[in-house]
């Protein structure tokens, strides 16, 4: 399984999770709302969770800890970074092939960085943004005067 695919198995388990990742693991006692929420659901539903479910057990020991971490960790997000997560794996998957590459060795560079070293970089794309933003507040407009001041220019 690619790490694409234990994204979306991440995801899809999180999404759709019915029972809690130690139920999962444990398998040996449901709860009566996990259980209501099965029998609510439709055999094709049931059948994509078999699925999923199916491809867990086939993990191995350490990716299936990994997956139940990550899917805590995700569980505890709040909204907002809930929707970031979802929208950065959209845009990721959205990738070509080769973008998806790069990204990875991206990553696995950052990965080897000292903390330092990843502050600094920090530091620097914060600078250029603000850089950039105050650049852009005090462009001209198309007729000479500043965003936000009106035609006038700011003066009345």
């Amino acid at each position: 399984m690619n790490r694409r695919e234990s994204f979306k198995l991440i995801l899809g388990t999180v999404g759709v999770f019915i029972f809690s990742p130690n139920e999962i693991v444990q398998a040996n006692t449901v709860s009566k709302e996990a259980l209501d929420k099965w029998k609510s659901l439709s055999p094709q539903e049931k059948e994509k969770l078999r699925e999923r479910y199916r491809k867990f057990k086939a993990l191995s020991p350490e990716a299936r800890e990994k997956l139940i971490v990550n899917s805590k960790r995700f569980k505890n997000l709040n909204p907002e970074q809930k929707q970031r997560v979802l929208a950065n794996f959209k845009r990721f998957e959205n990738m070509t092939p080769e973008q998806r590459q790069r990204m990875r060795e991206r990553h696995q560079k950052w990965k080897s960085l000292t903390p330092q070293q990843r502050q600094n970089i920090r530091e620097k794309i914060r600078d250029r943004r603000e850089l950039k933003q105050e650049r852009f507040e005090n462009r001209p407009d198309l007729n000479g005067s500043r965003p936000g001041k009106g035609h006038l220019g700011g003066r009345r």
